[in-house]
């Protein structure tokens, strides 16, 4: 495991509980001079923050808070659920001085986070979050007693704001969690945003090679087969040398099958235009095309190249498994 990454001489580890990943278009800047760390990629700072300290693991599992048990408005004691997540911990603890309320940052990260589109574990500000969100976070995780410090001041004064959301979604194929914890200091008028984000590692695809066994039954029953294992660089058009076994399949079973002809129909997800879509996925077709006429002896009257680009979906476009399944070209009876 890698070792911490701090810059002052605080441990704010118990803050990795308080959990985890944005994405998302605050106003601020990467990191300014003298500071121990810089905003993550996924999301910047709230205006006129400031890093007092930052840290990066590797790989560590941590907690969220995503519910009660009870309603903490009738028992302020009432302990919350939590959610264990692991993956890239990067933990952020900025300090805010000026005339913002605690409230005030803390409605920008919660309509960040729904910008976003992640969905929403826990959301609760001042009494619908009781006051044991940060016992049971420092609980089990890191010690630091200055920070302790801070949100027990938010918590015990009467005149103190603070907030918790949660949430949960998916960031280039990976799964990313989320939470912000939001105080403000009685002393000194300060807010503080404690942010940490979990990156998970993403589902690895394109594992299945379209198979000659697989060829002849997917034919067989449904007419066409997904050529699983033809593989493009993004927004390209050439066929990449790891291609090789697919196109080789594909070559065989046209060799043991000589009556049949096919359309090869090259699919794309939604992102840019309709045009460009079609044309890409037409182009991507035409190159297996001739992957297969110039390379592996298939008579070119035997295939038919035809894009449809994203007309024809095989999931969702709303998350990245989903457009990744419709980025795919097919061999279908024609």
């Amino acid at each position: 495991m890698t070792r911490n990454r701090v810059t002052r001489n605080w441990n704010i580890g118990w803050l990795a509980s308080v959990a985890i990943g944005f994405l998302c278009a605050l106003a601020g800047v990467a990191q300014a001079a003298g500071e121990p760390g810089e905003d993550h990629p996924m999301i910047s700072r709230y205006p006129g923050s400031k890093i007092v300290e930052y840290r990066q693991l590797q790989f560590e599992k941590i907690q969220l808070a995503s519910g009660f048990a009870e309603s903490p408005a009738k028992n302020k004691r009432a302990e919350p659920k939590l959610q264990a997540f692991e993956g890239k911990v990067t933990t952020t603890i900025y300090h805010l001085v000026g005339e913002q309320s605690a409230r005030e940052v803390f409605r920008n990260y919660e309509q960040a986070l729904a910008r976003a589109g992640l969905k929403t574990l826990l959301n609760c500000f001042n009494e619908t979050c009781g006051n044991r969100i940060p016992i049971a976070l420092y609980r089990d995780n890191y010690r630091e007693p200055l920070y302790r410090k801070m949100l027990y001041d938010s918590i015990d004064n009467s005149t103190s704001d603070f907030g918790y959301v949660s949430a949960t979604g998916t960031s280039n194929g990976a799964p990313v969690a989320a939470s912000v914890f939001v105080g403000r200091i009685r002393t000194g008028n300060r807010v503080y945003v404690g942010l940490d984000i979990v990156e998970g590692e993403a589902m690895k695809t394109d594992q299945i090679v379209v198979s000659l066994d697989k060829l002849t039954t997917d034919l067989r029953e449904q007419g066409k087969v997904i050529l699983s294992g033809i593989y493009f660089d993004t927004d390209k058009d050439v066929v990449k040398p790891e291609s090789e076994q697919a196109l080789q399949a594909i070559s065989d079973y046209m060799k043991k099958n000589p009556q049949q002809n096919f359309f090869v129909v090259g699919h794309s997800d939604t992102a840019g235009s309709y045009e460009h879509n079609v044309d890409l996925s037409k182009r991507r077709a035409q190159s297996v095309v001739t992957a297969l006429t110039s390379k592996y002896a298939v008579a070119k009257p035997r295939l038919t190249a035809v894009g449809i680009g994203p007309v024809s979906p095989a999931g969702t476009n709303a998350n990245d498994s989903g457009r990744a399944r419709n980025r795919r070209v097919e061999l279908v009876l024609r």
